[in-house]
Formats: C-alpha cells, structure tokens, sequence
C-alpha cells in the first residue's frame, strides 16, 4: 500500500480494509499450517530412527550366559536328597548333598569335569532368553505328591538370572531341549561321584 504525507509532512499508512486484512490473516493461518506439517513430518522422522545403544552406532548386544544350572531334590528321601549340576564356560561340576547334619558320615559329594568350548556353544544355543523369563517362576505344583523337583536356573552378564521350577519330566517346552542336556550330563558325571555306602543308613 502507498505512503501517504499528511499536510505537515508526516509520513503514515492508512489501515488495511476489510479485504486486505482477510487476506493478510489467511497468509498467517496458512503458515501456521505449513509450520505444524514440518514439526509432525520431523517428529515422525525422528520416532522412525532405530535406537542407537552407543557412541559408534551399533546396537547394544544381548546379555551372554555366563552359568547354567540344574538341581534336583527329593521331598521324601534318606541320605543324599539334593544334586546340583553347576555349568559355565569351560567347566562342569556336580555336588550331591545330604540332609543329614552329620557331615563326617554324609559329606557333600563332589565331582569336576572339563567342559569342551562346544559342548557349552551347543547349550547356550538352546536358551532362548526371551522364552525363558517368560514363563512363571513355578510350572504346575513342584513336589506337591513328593515327587522330585527339579530346578532349572539360567544367569547372565548383566547380572540377571531366572529360576523355573517344576515336577522331573515335566519341563515346559521352552526349556525342554536344554533341561534333557543337562539331565544327561548329570547323569554321566553322577557315576563318577565317589561312593559312599554309609550316608542314609
């Protein structure tokens, strides 16, 4: 719109009319439109980036298992009631304990044996971490008509670890495979323990 002076030289602008400010006002709206379809269309971007774990942009890895053990203990039982199979990286040892508070006649059992790089490869495969702690801590009712409990526990490097118990051949299926792996290497190193004829008498 045009200057205009006034009789003493001062220079004004006469106010907008009707038109031109509803034309001014449907400039500002539309900008304020196409201000908030760029903050949606940046937002949007941003929600679709993968997570970066660290400085160098790649994923943080999944906790590694570091232990892995099975234990089995009998409600009704003289003499040694409670085996535990303690597995790790390079090692396996199996300890057989007695109830009996008589530590002379019923010593813990104890037997170790190496554990090849692949044997333990070949049991971590079978832990599927996600399956795992999905399950509840306790399958049907573990030792409710004496029968033997078995425990089945899985730790990992960041200092988790999850316990599942439920009645011997009654593993779920997500652990399944892993409980029969363990069972037979217990098995194997238990006719190593050294004997012991007077526990339980």
């Amino acid at each position: 719109m045009p200057l205009r002076r006034n009789g003493a030289g001062v220079v004004y602008c006469p106010l907008l009319d009707d038109s031109e400010a509803e034309v001014e006002r449907a400039l500002v709206d539309k900008l304020r439109i196409a201000s908030m379809l760029v903050c949606l269309a940046v937002g949007t971007l941003w929600a679709q980036e993968p997570p970066v774990a660290n400085a160098t942009g790649q994923s943080a890895k999944p906790p590694r298992v570091t232990r892995i053990l099975l234990s089995r203990s009998s409600g009704m039982c003289y003499g040694y009631c409670d085996v535990q199979l303690e597995v790790e990286s390079g090692e396996a040892m199996l300890v057989n304990h007695s109830r009996d508070k008589d530590t002379n006649k019923c010593p813990d059992l104890t037997v170790r044996a190496d554990l090849s790089g692949t044997h333990w490869k070949e049991l971590v495969q079978l832990v599927d971490r996600e399956a795992l702690f999905a399950l509840p801590d306790r399958i049907g009712c573990p030792g409710c008509v004496d029968q033997v409990v078995e425990s089945l526990e899985v730790r990992f490097s960041n200092h988790t670890k999850k316990i599942v118990q439920y009645n011997l051949g009654s593993a779920p299926k997500e652990i399944e495979s892993l409980s029969a792996r363990l069972a037979a290497l217990l098995e194997k190193l238990d006719g190593e323990l050294p004997p012991n004829t007077l526990c339980g008498r």
